[in-house]
């Protein structure tokens, strides 16, 4: 019985015909690149103004430490974890708890789309939150929501919002 392959037996690759050509892919001079051109970032499409957020004047003071004001500086100072929730559901939020210390929080966006997110109830200091705990807090809220501090505005006191 002849073998399938003519030189199987052998052991030495060198004795195998080479009847295969390697088509070569690279260059065998050295190309010289173009000259680059600095391209003209283009324009973001212009995003929808969120509407304001009406909420009370002590949820005001809440919200007020989760971003920098217009000089970058942050309130210094602790939140109470029942004053973010009770901010919260100022701002339109729906709450429900979850397992341990998870807590959803659901807002309605306008067409009935619903937009959840989850937060850790601080457990280290008791209930506060301190201010790198509330920035974290403010940059998911931005990131999800959309929300910025120059998006909450103080609710009149008639109950009635007046646009700006």
């Amino acid at each position: 019985m002849t073998p399938a392959f003519p030189f199987a037996s052998e052991t030495d690759a060198s004795a195998r015909p080479n009847n295969k050509k390697k088509r070569k892919t690279r260059p065998s001079e050295l190309i010289q690149e173009p000259e680059l051109v600095e391209a003209q970032p283009e324009p973001l499409p212009a995003s929808p103004e969120r509407p304001p957020v009406f909420v009370s004047k002590a949820n005001l003071d809440v919200f007020a430490r989760f971003w920098p004001d217009d000089s970058g500086s942050i309130k210094e100072g602790t939140i109470r974890w029942p004053n973010i929730l009770l901010a919260m559901t100022d701002a339109g939020c729906s709450i429900w708890h979850k397992d341990g210390p998870k807590v959803n929080f659901q807002l309605r966006l306008e067409g009935g789309q619903k937009q959840t997110m989850q937060f850790h109830k601080p457990h280290k200091d008791g209930d506060t939150a301190d201010a790198s705990v509330l920035t974290r807090m403010g940059f998911r809220l931005h990131r999800r929501f959309g929300w910025k501090w120059k998006h909450f505005q103080e609710k009149p006191r008639d109950g009635v919002a007046e646009q700006v």
